[in-house]
């Protein structure tokens, strides 16, 4: 498997039409989202992110996000500002906890966790529409 390394993304300046944005064990540890208004799917996978920045938010037509197998340990809350996100993939980080504002996104279908979320996980589940949960206790 070819991999390449790339430190950190340029600003979206010229890629406000972008709407898939693919960047799977990059050895990226910024992600820059704003002005990527147009942005259906986010895979950042198998990288170096500590942070899911905060514009993540405004990204408002984001369908699925996978974040699996980086270093997030805390998710923003504004992920709960993407009505469409039907697909969430966070395993394999170091989250303590998910955000509970995740309740406000009706079309979630799938969540993947990997790490002892039960209590946030279950007011999750009950809140929301989730119809597949992937959850393995660390």
């Amino acid at each position: 498997m070819l991999s390449t390394r790339v430190k950190s993304l340029p600003d979206a300046d010229g890629l406000q039409q972008l709407r898939s944005l693919i960047l799977v064990d990059c050895g990226i540890s910024h992600l820059p989202l704003d002005g990527l208004d147009c942005l259906e799917t986010l895979d950042v996978r198998r990288n170096r992110l500590r942070v899911v920045p905060t514009s993540v938010g405004l990204c408002r037509r984001l369908r699925t996000v996978r974040l699996s197998y980086n270093s997030v340990r805390q998710l923003p809350s504004q992920l709960g500002q993407l009505v469409s996100l039907t697909t969430l993939d966070c395993a394999f980080n170091r989250l303590k906890r998910l955000t509970t504002h995740l309740v406000r996104c009706t079309q979630l279908r799938s969540l993947q966790v990997r790490s002892p979320l039960r209590p946030t996980l279950s007011a999750v589940i009950q809140s929301s529409s989730v119809s597949s949960v992937i959850q393995s206790l660390a």
